[in-house]
């Protein structure tokens, strides 16, 4: 499949690269970095710009938050944008689901603006990759909305193959979730894993399952209420920031408060190899001031300096936050963990679900059935756009 996609990249197409969570989109990206030095990585998101090292749309086009009663243009010169934009031969955007139609619409404005030529885009050749199965914009329409989309006439290419998952009966079974195409009996397992629940034993486990729900507010408390109830004494690590990287506060933050016994998850590809990934969860052993011991599923004890978090524009370094690669797991939200992969989870799929596919992208980050758990389950709340379903059968 890579090279049909390398084929139409050297034909000069654009090109919408989607597919279910775990397929593939993010190394297809890595290997066409490999291949033109000169392409342009963004995304919809600081942290997944970062993951996939590039940097937000927002902020390589010059547009930032948009506001429609600004000067494009001058906003854009004000940036420091135009000579981004007019050396631009190929762009990447990542996370395509979470940008919005007028995001879109701005954006073939500014580039026509910028580089003086009519054509979509103002002719520069685009990749979008992601899945609008997946958590949509927000107070905005789907990007496929939008006129341009079509003018930019993208050639789809579809990736099927799931390489996240160990289960195969549970990554069919989300393949029909992803679309809302459940059956009654896959309901049946679900509520199995309700049952799961209401038996477990917390104490059981050395590395407990991470809470995953909704709200921010809600992860806070707990995350609040497991630090409070270990008896350990509570160290605060602060990184050391060079340059203004806020963004990165959802994987790096600024001020981290752990104890030993603390759960955490690991959030950068630390050795891939041994399991070690972004997603992987442990618990503290050890803490000093400059190291830190962490236990993982796999039961290596692995060490932990602080880690340079790079953030790059233009090929030059911009940003650097050095901080322990860690987050308290004991509860995380959905939109925190979209692009994770958790071992053990305990989700709430019940009437706190809010907005269309929210339940698929929580199902979707737990690698097999056994490691799920539901808090609460409610069929009626895995929810697909009836939009996003007809825009696939094109």
């Amino acid at each position: 499949m890579f090279e049909h996609v390398l084929n139409l990249v050297q034909s000069g197409k654009n090109i919408f690269l989607t597919g279910p969570g775990g397929c593939g989109k993010s190394w297809t990206i890595e290997q066409l970095k490999k291949i033109y030095e000169d392409i342009s990585i963004t995304s919809t998101t600081g942290v997944s710009s970062y993951l996939i090292g590039g940097q937000t749309i927002h902020s390589f086009s010059g547009i930032g938050v948009f506001n429609p009663k600004q000067d494009l243009l001058k906003k854009i010169k004000k940036n420091r944008a135009v000579k981004r934009i007019t050396e631009c031969k190929l762009l990447v955007i990542d996370e395509i689901s979470m940008l919005g139609a007028t995001y879109l619409l701005a954006l073939d404005k500014a580039f026509k603006l910028v580089r003086k030529n009519q054509k979509p885009f103002g002719g520069i050749q685009v990749i979008f990759t992601g899945d609008f199965f997946q958590l949509p914009p927000i107070q905005d329409g789907y990007a496929f909305e939008c006129d341009v989309w079509n003018e930019l006439d993208l050639q789809t290419v579809l990736l099927e193959k799931v390489y996240r998952f160990t289960d195969e009966v549970y990554s069919t079974m989300l393949g029909r979730i992803r679309k809302g195409e459940h059956l009654p009996e896959d309901n049946v397992e679900l509520f199995k894993r309700v049952k799961a629940f209401k038996e477990l034993n917390m104490d059981d486990f050395e590395i407990q399952p991470t809470f995953i729900s909704c709200k921010r507010i809600d992860v806070d408390e707990k995350n609040k209420e497991e630090l409070d109830k270990n008896p350990n004494e509570l160290v605060i690590y602060l990184s050391r920031d060079d340059g203004e990287i806020t963004f990165l506060d959802l994987i790096a933050p600024k001020k981290i408060e752990l104890k030993v016994g603390s759960q955490v998850m690991l959030t950068v590809n630390k050795n891939v190899e041994e399991g070690l990934v972004n997603g992987s969860r442990g618990v503290i052993t050890s803490l000093e001031s400059d190291i830190i011991y962490v236990k993982f599923i796999c039961g290596n004890i692995i060490c932990f300096e602080r880690h340079e978090f790079m953030f790059e524009e233009d090929g030059k370094v911009v940003g650097r936050r050095f901080q322990f690669p860690f987050i308290l797991a004991y509860c995380l939200t959905i939109h925190k963990i979209q692009g994770s992969t958790i071992d053990c989870a305990v989700i709430d799929i019940g009437n706190n679900i809010f907005e269309n596919s929210m339940s698929y992208v929580a199902l979707s980050r737990v690698k097999s059935l056994s490691g799920l758990y539901l808090k609460a389950f409610n069929p009626y709340k895995i929810t697909v756009d009836p939009k996003v379903v007809e825009f696939y059968k094109i």
